[in-house]
Protein backbone atom coordinates (compact mmCIF):
# COMPACT_ATOMS: atom_id res chain seq x y z
CA UNK A 1 0.00 0.00 0.00
CA UNK A 2 2.93 2.35 0.65
CA UNK A 3 4.10 1.95 -2.94
CA UNK A 4 0.65 2.98 -4.11
CA UNK A 5 0.86 6.44 -2.51
CA UNK A 6 0.80 8.33 -5.83
CA UNK A 7 -2.38 6.58 -6.91
CA UNK A 8 -3.94 7.21 -3.49
CA UNK A 9 -3.05 10.90 -3.58
CA UNK A 10 -4.49 11.20 -7.09
CA UNK A 11 -7.75 9.59 -5.87
CA UNK A 12 -7.98 11.93 -2.89
CA UNK A 13 -7.49 14.95 -5.10
CA UNK A 14 -9.95 13.72 -7.74
CA UNK A 15 -12.77 13.13 -5.26
CA UNK A 16 -12.66 9.33 -5.18
CA UNK A 17 -11.52 9.29 -1.57
CA UNK A 18 -14.73 7.74 -0.19
CA UNK A 19 -14.68 4.99 -2.81
CA UNK A 20 -11.04 4.28 -1.99
CA UNK A 21 -11.63 4.35 1.78
CA UNK A 22 -14.73 2.15 1.91
CA UNK A 23 -14.26 -0.14 -1.11
CA UNK A 24 -10.77 -0.36 -2.56
CA UNK A 25 -8.62 -0.29 0.57
CA UNK A 26 -10.69 -2.88 2.53
CA UNK A 27 -10.33 -5.16 -0.49
CA UNK A 28 -6.54 -4.69 -0.38
CA UNK A 29 -6.52 -5.30 3.37
CA UNK A 30 -8.46 -8.53 2.82
CA UNK A 31 -5.97 -9.67 0.15
CA UNK A 32 -3.12 -8.88 2.54
CA UNK A 33 -4.81 -10.86 5.32
CA UNK A 34 -5.19 -13.90 3.08
CA UNK A 35 -1.60 -13.54 1.86
CA UNK A 36 -0.21 -13.39 5.40
CA UNK A 37 -2.33 -16.37 6.47
CA UNK A 38 -0.93 -18.31 3.51
CA UNK A 39 2.62 -17.25 4.43
CA UNK A 40 2.09 -18.66 7.93
CA UNK A 41 0.98 -21.95 6.37
CA UNK A 42 4.16 -22.08 4.30
CA UNK A 43 6.37 -20.93 7.21
CA UNK A 44 5.17 -23.75 9.45
CA UNK A 45 5.06 -26.26 6.53
CA UNK A 46 1.63 -27.46 7.62
CA UNK A 47 1.21 -29.83 4.69
CA UNK A 48 4.49 -31.58 5.55
CA UNK A 49 3.62 -31.72 9.25
CA UNK A 50 0.23 -33.30 8.58
CA UNK A 51 1.67 -35.73 6.04
CA UNK A 52 4.42 -36.90 8.41
CA UNK A 53 2.40 -36.75 11.63
CA UNK A 54 3.14 -40.37 12.59
CA UNK A 55 6.68 -40.51 11.20
CA UNK A 56 9.55 -41.17 13.61
CA UNK A 57 11.13 -38.12 15.18
CA UNK A 58 14.26 -37.09 13.23
CA UNK A 59 14.01 -40.41 11.34
CA UNK A 60 15.30 -42.17 14.44
CA UNK A 61 14.27 -45.71 13.63
CA UNK A 62 16.10 -48.98 14.14
CA UNK A 63 15.77 -52.05 11.95
CA UNK A 64 14.47 -55.19 13.65
CA UNK A 65 15.22 -57.86 11.08
CA UNK A 66 17.31 -60.93 12.00
CA UNK A 67 17.54 -60.12 15.70
CA UNK A 68 16.83 -62.19 18.79
CA UNK A 69 13.34 -61.74 20.18
CA UNK A 70 14.36 -59.62 23.21
CA UNK A 71 16.35 -57.15 21.06
CA UNK A 72 13.56 -57.07 18.48
CA UNK A 73 11.04 -56.17 21.19
CA UNK A 74 13.37 -53.49 22.65
CA UNK A 75 13.88 -51.91 19.20
CA UNK A 76 10.14 -52.07 18.56
CA UNK A 77 9.56 -50.10 21.78
CA UNK A 78 12.31 -47.61 20.80
CA UNK A 79 10.69 -47.13 17.38
CA UNK A 80 7.29 -46.68 19.01
CA UNK A 81 8.67 -44.05 21.40
CA UNK A 82 10.33 -42.24 18.48
CA UNK A 83 7.01 -42.12 16.62
CA UNK A 84 5.23 -40.93 19.77
CA UNK A 85 7.75 -38.10 20.27
CA UNK A 86 7.31 -37.14 16.60
CA UNK A 87 3.54 -37.14 16.99
CA UNK A 88 3.65 -34.95 20.10
CA UNK A 89 6.08 -32.39 18.69
CA UNK A 90 4.36 -32.19 15.30
CA UNK A 91 0.94 -31.88 16.96
CA UNK A 92 2.16 -29.02 19.14
CA UNK A 93 3.64 -27.29 16.09
CA UNK A 94 0.38 -27.71 14.17
CA UNK A 95 -1.59 -26.24 17.08
CA UNK A 96 0.77 -23.26 17.28
CA UNK A 97 0.51 -22.74 13.51
CA UNK A 98 -3.28 -22.86 13.60
CA UNK A 99 -3.26 -20.36 16.46
CA UNK A 100 -0.98 -18.02 14.50
CA UNK A 101 -3.22 -18.35 11.45
CA UNK A 102 -6.32 -17.60 13.53
CA UNK A 103 -4.64 -14.58 15.13
CA UNK A 104 -3.59 -13.27 11.72
CA UNK A 105 -7.07 -13.80 10.30
CA UNK A 106 -8.85 -12.19 13.26
CA UNK A 107 -6.34 -9.33 13.26
CA UNK A 108 -6.98 -8.74 9.56
CA UNK A 109 -10.73 -8.66 10.05
CA UNK A 110 -10.29 -6.31 13.02
CA UNK A 111 -8.09 -4.04 10.92
CA UNK A 112 -10.69 -3.91 8.17
CA UNK A 113 -13.43 -3.07 10.70
CA UNK A 114 -11.33 -0.38 12.37
CA UNK A 115 -10.39 1.04 8.97
CA UNK A 116 -14.04 1.24 7.94
CA UNK A 117 -15.21 2.74 11.23
CA UNK A 118 -12.38 5.27 11.65
CA UNK A 119 -14.22 8.18 9.95
CA UNK A 120 -17.30 7.63 12.13
CA UNK A 121 -15.18 7.49 15.27
CA UNK A 122 -13.34 10.68 14.24
CA UNK A 123 -16.65 12.45 13.60
CA UNK A 124 -17.99 11.25 16.96
CA UNK A 125 -14.90 12.51 18.78
CA UNK A 126 -15.16 15.90 17.10
CA UNK A 127 -18.88 16.11 17.85
CA UNK A 128 -18.32 15.20 21.51
CA UNK A 129 -15.57 17.83 21.70
CA UNK A 130 -17.90 20.52 20.35
CA UNK A 131 -20.87 19.53 22.52
CA UNK A 132 -18.88 19.52 25.76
Amino acid sequence: VLLDFGVTLRRILSGNFITWWLKDEPRELWKTTLLLTGKITVFFSLSVLVRTLFAPWKRDIQRTSNLPMDLMFRRFIDNLVSRLVGLIIRSMTIIIALGAMAACFIGGIGTILLWSLAPAVAALVIWLGVVR
